[in-house]
């Protein structure tokens, strides 16, 4: 399992996600949340993947999209990070698996580049651990499936995602999308991240 890395978030900020999280919800065209959510509410998934996103966003200094789209992103991406297009999921149980739908149900596989997983680190959502990352190449040679009770579920288990701070080396290396100013910036974080401790924990 990879340590990670927790994004703390305080009341002001986690308000504003929490409010943002449901109207994203109350924005989207409805689908019965048993299809989509298992057992949690729309509201809650929402506001658990805002969460998410916003912890993603803080960590590599990117902007969140807080856009309300009718129809979900489609289940291709929630960020862009240094050019590279990232879905993140966020698992409620701490031990969790980043999955995704097989390509027969709604918002199926993975089909950004890369994909992030998340998780509350604290019952009240205030702190999200980001677990770690895959490329779309790696999920699709490496998942497994899994049924807990509503389906099968592409899944890979945490102990086979990389670090969230190998992500800017990784969009360096493997990724083309990346223009002049974009390749700079991560050649200056990749270089910071060499010389420095990596922090577990960052507050926003």
């Amino acid at each position: 399992m990879t340590t990670g890395v927790t994004i703390r978030f305080n009341q002001s900020t986690f308000n504003r996600l929490k409010a943002h999280g449901k109207a994203r919800n109350a924005g989207k065209e409805a689908y019965p949340s048993s299809e989509a959510y298992g057992n949690l509410s729309g509201d809650t998934t929402n506001v658990l993947g805002a969460t998410g996103e916003a912890a993603i966003a803080k960590l590599f200094s990117v902007k969140m999209d807080t856009r309300i789209h009718s129809k979900g992103d489609g289940g291709v991406t929630d960020l862009t990070v240094f050019g590279v297009k990232c879905a993140v999921k966020t698992n409620t149980y701490q031990n969790g698996d980043l999955y995704f739908n097989p390509p027969t149900e709604k918002h199926g596989v993975l089909k950004a580049q890369c994909a992030f997983l998340t998780i509350p680190a604290t019952p009240d959502w205030h702190d999200m651990r980001i677990v770690g990352f895959i490329t779309r190449t790696d999920f699709d040679k490496l998942y497994t499936v899994k049924d807990w009770g509503y389906g099968n579920r592409h899944c890979i288990p945490q102990d086979l995602l990389r670090n969230p701070w190998t992500f800017p080396e990784c969009a360096l290396a493997h990724f083309k999308v990346i223009n002049d100013a974009q390749h700079s910036a991560v050649r200056f974080i990749c270089k910071r991240l060499e010389s420095k401790p990596l922090p577990t924990t960052i507050s926003a």
